[in-house]
């Protein structure tokens, strides 16, 4: 095993900080205004999917450079974060719905519900807030 490329993780975790500022600077985001205004559900909807993308991208990095494999599935790259030490079990069962969510809009297996997609954001702020400092911190604990 080796140890993490704390670049890598660094520019994820930056971009997830930006998508995180970005989705805050909304304010609050109703089914609604996602249904009456198509450019501000296509932002909240990307900004949504990315989190999840680089959280899964980070978990994957995380996997296979300290667990020593690679996960089959997103919902596994949490799992295995968790074993890898950097997320604790209950922040990884708090984001594995986004996964979910995510895949709905990205395959559109079905119509989006938009006011479920409104209340993912402040879910999304809290969860993946403490995922990027639980990254950071685990990133600092493993340089030192």
């Amino acid at each position: 095993m080796r140890p993490p490329d704390a670049g890598v993780l660094s520019t994820r975790l930056a971009v997830m900080h930006d998508l995180l500022v970005f989705l805050d600077g909304l304010g609050p985001v109703g089914g609604d205004a996602l249904r009456e205004v198509i450019a501000l559900r296509l932002a909240v909807e990307r900004a949504l999917c990315q989190l999840v993308d680089q959280a899964v991208d980070i978990n994957a990095h995380l996997a296979a450079r300290v667990v020593g494999r690679a996960p089959q599935t997103q919902r596994e790259s949490f799992e295995l974060a968790v074993r890898a030490g950097y997320v604790s079990p209950d922040l990884a069962r708090a984001l594995t719905p986004s996964i979910g969510l995510r895949n709905v809009l990205v395959h559109d297996y079905v119509s989006a519900d938009l006011d479920l997609v409104a209340a993912a954001v402040p879910l999304a702020l809290r969860d993946y807030r403490s995922y990027v400092a639980a990254i950071a911190r685990g990133l600092s604990e493993a340089q030192t």
